[in-house]
């Protein structure tokens, strides 16, 4: 069984950090090709589609080369992220009023 380093405990806080950084980047981001008029969740539902295309490919292959993991996990977690994505972007979409 695999242990984490200790010092990798103590460096969990960087990682939550990372995370809220990185949702308040995309946040941003979404608000920057905001069109008014159109539907939140459709223009949310495209934001998570071209999110999740970026993210999820670019996240995935690079873990694939660093991890012993077969292709198909590998496909499986893309799959996953891409589908986050999609629910990240409505969620974002329906939250955000300009």
């Amino acid at each position: 069984m695999l242990h984490a380093e200790p010092e990798a405990h103590a460096k969990m806080w960087l990682m939550t950090l990372g995370t809220f950084l990185f949702a308040l980047a995309l946040a941003w981001f979404y608000t920057k090709g905001y069109e008014p008029g159109k539907s939140g969740a459709g223009q949310g539902l495209r934001f998570g589609f071209y999110a999740g295309i970026f993210l999820a490919a670019a996240h995935n292959f690079v873990w694939y080369v660093v991890l012993p993991v077969p292709f198909v996990l590998n496909l499986a977690w893309m799959a996953s992220a891409f589908i986050d994505c999609l629910l990240a972007g409505l969620a974002v979409g329906l939250i955000y009023r300009q």
